[in-house]
């Protein structure tokens, strides 16, 4: 029976690293893509202010 335990206690270690190392991996994908998303988002965030500084310097320079 101590020894059923002691193998029961060693694959519940080894599984909950594997969990752990699953959970990092995970969070770290997570991040390099809000990372990139954001990005994305900064670069959409700028374009469409250029265009709308194009679009008020054609209404001032047609007024």
């Amino acid at each position: 029976l101590e020894e059923l335990r002691r193998t029961f206690d060693r694959q519940r270690r080894l599984d909950t690293r594997r969990l752990e190392e699953q959970a990092k991996a995970r969070l770290r994908e997570m991040k390099i893509h809000q990372k990139e998303v954001s990005e994305e988002a900064t670069r959409h965030a700028e374009a469409t202010e250029t265009h709308l500084e194009a679009i008020r310097a054609k209404y001032v320079d047609e007024n």
